[in-house]
C-alpha cells in the first residue's frame, strides 16, 4: 500500500508511545519538542528507544501490537525527516 507522504502524521498516541520508549529517562511534553530534534536526535531516538520496543508474538508469527505501532512511528519519523529534506 503506497501512502502520500502528508499521511504520515504524528499523533497524540506516538507521542504516548516515544515517551514509553524513553523508559522515564525523559519526556517530550508535545509533538512539537519531538520536531523540532536535530536529525541525529530523531536518529538515535529510533535506534536506542523506538527500536527496542520491536518484539515477536508467537501466535501470530510476526512483530507484536506494542511493535507495530513503533515500526509506524519509526517510518512517520523518517518520512518527516525526508519533509525536511534531511534524508
Amino acid at each position: 500500500m503506497n501512502k502520500n507522504l502528508n499521511d504520515y502524521k504524528l499523533t497524540d498516541d506516538d507521542l504516548k508511545i516515544i515517551n514509553q520508549s524513553l523508559n522515564g529517562s525523559k519526556t517530550f511534553k508535545s509533538l512539537d519538542e519531538v520536531k523540532s530534534l536535530s536529525k541525529v536526535a530523531i536518529m538515535t531516538l529510533i535506534e536506542d528507544n523506538l527500536s527496542a520496543l520491536i518484539g515477536y508474538d508467537e501466535k501470530k508469527g510476526d512483530i507484536d501490537e506494542l511493535g507495530e505501532k513503533a515500526d509506524d512511528i519509526i517510518s512517520k519519523l523518517l518520512v518527516f525527516l525526508r519533509k525536511r529534506g534531511e534524508m
